[in-house]
């Protein structure tokens, strides 16, 4: 057995091939462009620049970036990745893991950035509403902490545990 098939079977992770590297690529890049594209709506339109438009304006643009950054770097991940050998798949995304990484980071930051933006335009809108200002605030703050949470745990995280073959599911 190789070393790598162990450390597949001492993990509840699936080896690394191109499927799974191309489908994580797609992916990510998908979602970051349809989370710019939103973000991308926030920055038109009419600001009198007061402190709420210029956080609203701010964390757009960051959206915008980042996430079309993730996009970016997904598709030419994808396009080497399409490219190699399947003999060097593996070997290529163990040295180059970090940047495998970086597109989900980019677009984690972008969509925290895409929620902050909302949060602080529905502050806006809803100004002379105190009691819905203060609800839609609340579901934008639990929305952004499940989003730092979920990230955190699926993708920051290390195991610690293994899947039993008897384990319920």
């Amino acid at each position: 057995m190789l070393k790598d098939e162990k450390e597949a079977l001492a993990n509840c992770y699936a080896p690394v091939d191109r499927d799974r590297l191309m489908n994580d690529a797609i992916n990510t890049g998908v979602t970051s462009a349809l989370i710019s594209g939103f973000a991308l709506g926030n920055l038109s339109g009419a600001y009198d620049f007061t402190s709420n438009d210029v956080v609203v304006y701010m964390a757009s643009c960051v959206s915008v970036h980042m996430c079309t950054c993730a996009c970016l770097c997904s598709a030419l991940i994808y396009r080497k990745v399409n490219m190699l050998k399947d003999e060097r798949i593996v070997a290529w995304a163990k040295h180059h893991n970090m940047f495998l990484r970086m597109p989900m980071a980019k677009f984690a930051m972008g969509c925290v950035a895409y929620l902050v933006s909302v949060i602080f335009k529905a502050s806006r809108d809803l100004a002379e509403v105190p009691l819905y200002n203060y609800i839609t605030l609340g579901i934008g703050v639990m929305g952004i902490m499940m989003m730092v949470f979920t990230y955190w745990y699926l993708v920051v995280r290390k195991e610690k545990w293994k899947v039993s073959p008897a384990a319920p599911i």
